[in-house]
């Protein structure tokens, strides 16, 4: 069956399961009040009934009884917005002319379509055209006492209602003010870059672009370059089960949804078959989840009147460059495929960014952003958001607020898979999580994209936090090791300041059991209403030095109760000091409890805290992984080049010598593989590996001197 006939039947189940629903509904918004925390907040099931019956009296069969009771749904509104007391409407000075009736960000654009689906049908007379007329402009008034700006999803839903109003209505006299106002305020995401940070908005920011796009006619904003970004981004960010990693103000699998409509147009648009294929996974990936619903079938509505079926769906092959930049999306993404049961990691490490100030200053000084990154983003910086193999989750994201105001939860840090600090000692006498709650309050940081590599039998990343207000800089280096299938994780900071400070390195996951020597079993069986297929659970190995406290508490997370795994220090440093760790996570089948025969070493320079070395032995081979922490030692501040020299630079692990800032040595019965990043040389006890050779560099006074560059990255391999 074709996806467009299967929306269409899925649409026309939801309407038939929830109609009945309606009655029970109402009562149940009447009972618990209709004034949320952002004013009056109308019921949903009665446009997302109207809105389905009023599309499929249009597009199937032309059913009177379904116009009838779309008008019904779509004109109690009015009903509606007379229940609210008066004493409810006095703090809002934005109701002075009256109750919208709709809310005119998420509604108004699904009343219009459906007006439209009835109009079209001829279901439609003058005089409830006028109606709706009156409905549309007394929902739209607001907006002008708030007409909330920047380049997100609340200021774009904004200018897609007035336009599409203005389309809808043109001979209304407020029309003309509907339409300047609706270009004002898309004109920051239009052609432009987002400043949220969350897969829930993502979607909604784009999609009202298109309503906006279509209202306005013309196919420009389908040749941005920013358009086509975003797209290949989804793409890219894609995990093996048909969702999105829920980075951000976000849930798990719902989601995922709200990008079906968006793919199936950019599919269409952009004759791109790889965004026809996300929209179908995403799609059997909600089909799954359950029965139809009404919601749910408001969101596919666009889906097909925008789907185009003769564009055939293909997998992607390889890997997209979008989610790897580190300008504005700031994600890595590392995956062993595109297959079902492929490794799926994702790292989030975006901070606020310079562009988009004003408009993020705007948000703080008339929302309640304190706890976020405005807009809708996490304290999630280098937090790994997502983790999947064998078509089971790993580790995934905090969650959104379940309640107004909600202080941080769930957007603070510690709520996230990273390293967290604070300026102050730990001593033990209260829960760590207590310790480490903050009340919700945002701090500002920078990140870096250091490296990405891709080599031929690891993935490498190095992404940098720096918190120059807390005085520390944090680099996690991660790698994915295909052919293993697990995940190296080292934390390499340097403090910027003088005085007390405790860190935190957070693995969070529904329980967490220890099962062996620096080996935690983590287990998910369920996220919130979502079960996870049982199939692969998460060993992680800690490699704690001196010092480092492993502990195991229980909070509140994602809707539900979850453990977390915290590796902890607290101490007195000093201004240019480094400390390092080093986390193995490795998926294991469900069943099995322990790593088998593998075993982990770590191994530390002559110079402690200047770098750290892994050293992983399974069957038939051994595995060395070392990161020198500081990129910049031996580089000195001169105006004569090179300012590089390697052996100020170099480390010694053991037997290992070298100045990369990451090298690799894979030893085998088969024969040895090498990768350096970042380097002049590797050596191993006598035996020179790699070393790079001289050469002449211009100097400012034209003069040549004689230095040797680093090698961005080399791979070799050598026979038994």
């Amino acid at each position: 069956m074709a996806l467009r006939e299967e929306y269409l039947a899925y649409i026309a189940q939801g309407l038939q399961q929830d109609r009945s629903k309606l009655a029970e509904a109402l009562a149940a918004w009447r009972t618990s009040g209709p004034v949320g925390p952002f004013g009056y907040a109308p019921p949903g099931l009665p446009l997302a009934l109207g809105c389905c019956a009023a599309f499929l009296h249009r597009h199937g069969e032309r059913d009177p009884r379904l116009a009838k009771f779309a008008k019904e749904c779509l004109f109690a509104y009015q009903d509606l917005a007379a229940e609210l007391p008066a004493e409810l409407k006095a703090p809002h000075p934005e109701y002075h002319l009256g109750t919208p009736p709709l809310d005119g960000l998420f509604m108004l654009p699904h009343f219009l379509a459906a007006l439209a689906d009835l109009r079209a049908a001829g279901a439609l007379s003058q005089e409830e055209r006028a109606l709706a007329a009156q409905l549309t402009a007394a929902s739209l008034h607001p907006l002008f006492h708030f007409p909330e700006w920047g380049a997100h999803n609340r200021a774009m839903l904004r200018a897609a209602s007035l336009a599409m109003a203005a389309a809808t209505f043109p001979e209304h006299e407020d029309a003309p003010a509907w339409q300047a106002l609706a270009r004002v305020l898309a004109e920051d995401s239009w052609g432009r870059w987002t400043i949220g940070d969350a897969a829930l908005y993502l979607p909604i920011w784009l999609r009202a672009l298109i309503w906006y796009a279509d209202a306005q006619g013309g196919q420009e904003y389908w040749h941005f370059p920013q358009t086509r970004f975003y797209y290949r981004l989804i793409v890219e960010l894609l995990t093996p089960l048909g969702s999105l990693p829920d980075y951000g103000d976000s849930w798990w699998m719902p989601s995922a949804g709200w990008y079906i409509p968006c793919l199936e147009r950019a599919a269409r648009e952009l004759r791109e078959p790889h965004l026809k294929f996300a929209a179908e996974t995403i799609y059997r990936q909600l089909r799954a989840q359950g029965l139809p619903d009404a919601g749910t079938a408001l969101l596919l509505l666009d889906a097909w009147r925008w789907a185009d079926d003769s564009l055939q769906p293909e997998r992607p092959f390889g890997l997209y460059p979008a989610a790897a930049d580190d300008l504005v999306a700031k994600k890595v993404v590392m995956r062993t495929g595109w297959e079902d049961e492929a490794t799926y990691l994702c790292l989030n490490f975006r901070d606020e960014g310079d562009f988009g100030l004003a408009a993020r200053d705007y948000l703080r000084q008339t929302l309640a952003v304190m706890a976020e990154k405005a807009h809708h983003g996490h304290a999630d910086e280098n937090s790994i958001v997502s983790f999947i193999s064998g078509g089971s989750v790993l580790l995934h994201d905090a969650g959104y607020r379940e309640v107004l105001p909600g202080g941080s939860a769930y957007r603070g840090d510690y709520y996230h898979n990273r390293l967290v600090w604070r300026r102050s000692l730990y001593t033990g006498e209260q829960p760590l999580l207590e310790f480490l709650e903050e009340g919700g309050q945002y701090h500002l940081v920078r990140t870096q994209r250091l490296h990405r590599e891709r080599l031929s039998f690891a993935d490498y990343s190095r992404t940098r936090v720096l918190d120059e207000e807390r005085g520390l800089s944090w680099d996690r280096a991660l790698l994915l090791l295909p052919e293993l299938g697990c995940a190296v994780l080292f934390e390499l900071l340097t403090f910027l300041k003088s005085g007390p400070i405790t860190l935190a390195s957070l693995l969070w996951s529904e329980s967490v059991q220890q099962v062996g020597q620096c080996l935690y079993c983590l287990r998910t069986e369920r996220i919130e209403g979502w079960t996870n297929p049982q199939r692969c659970q998460l060993l992680a190995w800690l490699g704690t030095p001196d010092g480092v406290a492993v502990r195991i508490e229980r909070a509140r997370r994602h809707r539900q109760e979850e453990s977390v795994l915290a590796a902890s220090w607290a101490g007195q440093v000093s201004a240019g000091q480094g400390f390092c760790l080093a986390t193995v996570l490795w998926p294991r089948p469900w069943a099995e409890g322990a790593l088998g025969e593998a075993s982990f070493e770590l191994i530390r320079p002559q110079e402690q805290q200047e770098g750290l070395a892994l050293q992983l032995q399974v069957p038939g081979k051994r595995l060395t992984i070392g990161v020198r922490r500081e990129l910049a030692r031996g580089v000195e501040q001169s105006p004569v080049r090179p300012t590089y020299d390697p052996a100020r630079s170099a480390l010694q692990f053991a037997f290992w010598h070298t100045d990369a800032a990451l090298f690799i040595a894979e030893e085998g019965q088969g024969g040895s593989r090498y990768a350096v990043v970042e380097a002049t040389f590797l050596r191993k006890e006598q035996n020179v590996l790699f070393e790079a050779e001289p050469a002449a560099l211009f100097q400012p006074d034209a003069s040549l001197r004689a230095g040797i560059p680093r090698w961005r990255k080399w791979e070799w391999s050598t026979p038994a």
